[in-house]
């Protein structure tokens, strides 16, 4: 019998402005994107690096607007350095990642509003698996954190009463689905080769079936 009342192993990497971002009033989905390639890379530390210090990362999530907008101000920055005070208000947008060796790493607190999908940050917790999933598949490690993760989110009752989670269960979904489903085009995230769509197919299922889904893959 699976222990839903286990809590994984987080490791906490808040920056200061994570800390001060606003808070979300109730929780119903769990919103699982791709995140990294060749060029930045696919771990914790490339991550973080990104959205913290790199031009096009520090304007993602500092300025407002859809991305031509900000590419000047990339452009800028390329050569003459992001400002001091645009890198002290940088965070990471999601509030979980994961790795291809299954660790987790924490980003944001669990009620602060994310910035990884308009339509869905505040009502969403994110979850960035990391790796590029319209080529590759992720491990098998990435796929039973992931899992462990959600489990815990939809069944731990402490845990939903913290993160205002008013309903039982959540809504398991990939933010192409969110822009699909807002008449934007799909950017191939999480990737046709992360099978979320099975996944949360497992964690929206039946007390009873649980067990038999947590071996699937």
């Amino acid at each position: 019998m699976i222990d839903f009342t286990l809590v994984p192993d987080i490791e906490r990497r808040l920056s200061p402005a994570a800390k001060r971002r606003p808070q979300r009033a109730h929780t119903t989905q769990l919103t699982i994107h791709r995140w990294g390639s060749d060029d930045i890379g696919f771990g914790h530390d490339d991550l973080e690096a990104f959205f913290l210090g790199d031009p096009e990362g520090v304007a993602t999530v500092t300025i407002s607007g859809p991305y031509r907008g900000k590419l000047h101000r990339i452009n800028t920055w390329r050569r003459v350095g992001v400002p001091d005070d645009y890198k002290a208000r940088a965070f990471v947008p999601y509030h979980l990642s994961i790795a291809d060796d299954g660790s987790v790493a924490q980003w944001l607190p669990w009620l602060a509003r994310g910035a990884h999908d308009r339509y869905s940050n505040r009502r969403a917790i994110a979850n960035a698996v990391l790796g590029d999933f319209r080529d590759r598949a992720p491990s098998s490690a990435q796929l039973h954190s992931l899992r462990d993760l959600m489990k815990w989110m939809m069944w731990d009752h402490d845990f939903k009463r913290f993160a205002r989670i008013d309903q039982g269960v959540l809504y398991v979904r990939g933010h192409d689905e969110e822009l699909v489903n807002h008449h934007e085009s799909p950017k191939g995230c999480p990737g046709d080769l992360l099978p979320y769509a099975e996944i949360a197919e497992w964690a929206q299922g039946a007390a009873n079936i649980i067990d038999q889904g947590f071996n699937r893959f």
